[in-house]
């Protein structure tokens, strides 16, 4: 075996290990036990698909699927929310290295080993930082990018040789990925469109050009149409609920306050705090800058009048490097102008939407180093050996330096299995977001709680409408005797608090105190809170009942 093939095989192991790194930040909650709950109802107690409502970006390729696949064979949550996780790291490896022979099919293995060890690198960060990357953290939009990078790849293989079947797998991987999350819209498919046309715009004043390039525009429009049509098609089938909560509405005041949080995000990302995800930062923007000094010096100008001859983008490299450039250079500001303008960019996290053009520049600037310095190879062995090591050296630092993840759902169903051991027979309760399925999680019976708002009505989010529509289904609901609130003055994002919904709750028996983030169980005695509950989710079938 030559010394690349060994380089490469160790840069995958390396990645494994760092992917190793990602079950120290599985943490549970309503958000990231969403696909268990999900799962759980549809097997266990003989949910229907129907009476769930999702996430705007229910994710379902890959992260269902994966989640689907690793529900049996892991026996707990964490164990499966760490099995997809790793699994997204080596699919994402895979699709980059994939999308880079596309772009460069006589990419070196000394190229390929690189790009995974800067997939390490940011594996290694993420697992080290409070970065929304993996599946791990919530709403992560990955899919995204892995749908770009093969996106990507397949349609250079159609512009190369069009076949049906590579034009098919093109539409369904559109389709799929934009059901999945509509960020693939903002930041593959629009990117697209605008090229194609600039492309039929620019390209009649290209006498140079032949005439089958105008036709391949064409081509990919039809396509990204025929996508669009079978992705409306998939989500009018799959998603049942439209999550209207979840929609960003764009005004003066949230597109300002997008652009706060973008530029607070950035500070953040450059800040000293946090020497790997500083160290990261940085890394990107030498790459960009790299990039836009070498793209710049690619441009060339028609003699005859200022029009861009844009397959010059991709010089030596050829079209596929010039094409791939090109969407780059669209895909960018086009993502990061339309995250803060439709008020996208709603949290200091929003970064993890920008990850398909950073990957591909990544992609794109390791294979122009690996075009211009090839042969160097000593070069390219020193810098694996030093990247691995500083890798191998962090991982090993993050291990040691990790502390118990403080789970307040697990402290808080600790008091209620101390209610319990008490003499207290707890059956079913309330809580607000936070305080519901990971609560119910931790307790041996998985007792459920619903989650309602702060005025009793339920909150039909991320969850089913099972237990309303079929109680019969659903024995354990139908009896409610506790109620998690929280401290006035600490009701946090749902202002959960006696001053809120506690007014709205028939007195409790006795309330029992929870010191774990000022917390408050009430609990009763007798039927005075499932009476309640009753009348309530009475009139909230009837007001949906109502509205059909």
């Amino acid at each position: 075996m030559s010394i690349e093939k060994i380089k490469l095989a160790a840069a995958w192991l390396l990645l494994a290990a760092t992917a190793t790194l990602l079950r120290f930040k599985v943490t549970l909650n309503s958000d990231t036990l969403f696909l268990d709950s999900l799962f759980t109802d549809l097997f266990q107690h003989g949910g229907r698909w129907t009476e769930w409502k999702f996430v705007q970006a229910p994710a379902f390729v890959p992260d269902m699927l994966l989640y689907l696949i690793a529900y049996p064979l892991w026996p707990d949550a964490p164990g499966r929310i760490f099995a997809v996780s790793a699994a997204q790291v080596l699919l994402l490896g895979a699709a980059a290295l994939w999308c880079a022979r596309q772009v460069a099919p006589q990419l070196s293995r000394s190229a390929q080993a690189a790009l995974l060890l800067l997939l390490a690198y940011v594996t290694l960060t993420a697992s080290a930082s409070g970065m929304w990357f993996y599946f791990y953290s919530t709403n992560n939009h990955l899919g995204a990018t892995m749908a770009g990078l093969v996106g990507l790849g397949l349609l250079l293989r159609h512009l190369a040789a069009p076949r049906w079947s590579t034009a098919l797998l093109l539409v369904l991987l559109i389709a799929a990925a934009k059901a999945s999350t509509r960020l693939f819209a903002l930041t593959f498919v629009t990117p697209l469109v605008v090229l194609a046309a600039l492309a039929l715009i620019a390209l009649p004043k290209q006498s140079h050009l032949p005439l089958r390039w105008r036709r391949q525009a064409w081509r990919l429009l039809g396509l990204l149409a025929a996508s669009q049509l079978l992705a409306s098609a998939l989500e009018a089938l799959l998603i049942r609920n439209i999550p209207y909560e979840g929609h960003a509405h764009a005004s003066p005041e949230t597109v300002g306050n997008s652009l706060k949080l973008f530029m607070q995000a950035t500070a953040a990302a450059f800040s000293p705090s946090n020497h790997w995800v500083q160290a990261l930062a940085i890394a990107l923007l030498l790459v960009l800058g790299y990039l836009l000094v070498a793209l710049l010096r690619r441009l060339e100008l028609d003699p005859a009048g200022p029009a861009l001859r844009w397959p010059r983008l991709g010089g030596d490299l050829g079209w596929r490097y010039g094409a791939a450039a090109a969407l780059l250079c669209v895909a960018l500001p086009v993502t990061v102008t339309g995250s803060v303008l439709s008020s996208g960019f709603g949290d200091l996290n929003s970064y993890r939407y920008f990850t398909f053009p950073l990957t591909l520049a990544c992609v794109l600037a390791v294979i122009l180093l690996d075009h211009h310095h090839r042969r160097r190879a000593l070069a390219w062995h020193v810098g694996a050996v030093l990247g691995a090591a500083v890798i191998a050296a962090g991982a090993v630092q993050v291990t040691r330096q990790q502390q118990p993840n403080v789970d307040m759902a697990s402290s808080v169903a600790d008091c209620l299995k101390a209610i319990e051991a008490g003499g207290f027979p707890l059956k079913a309760g309330i809580g607000d977001y936070w305080n519901g399925s990971a609560i119910s999680y931790y307790l041996p019976r998985h007792n459920p709680v619903t989650i309602t708002t702060n005025d009793t009505v339920p909150m039909f989010w991320v969850t089913t409408l099972g237990p309303l529509l079929r109680p019969q289904n659903y024995p354990a609901h139908q009896h409610y005797n506790f109620a998690l609130l929280r401290d006035n003055g600490a009701g946090g994002q749902f202002d959960y608090t006696p001053d809120t919904i506690g007014k709205l709750l028939p007195p409790p028996s006795r309330v029992q105190a929870c010191p774990v983030d000022r917390m408050q169980i009430w609990l009763y005695d007798g039927d005075q809170l499932d009476t309640a509950m009753a009348r309530v989710k009475a009139d909230y079938l009837a007001r949906r009942a109502a509205r059909k």
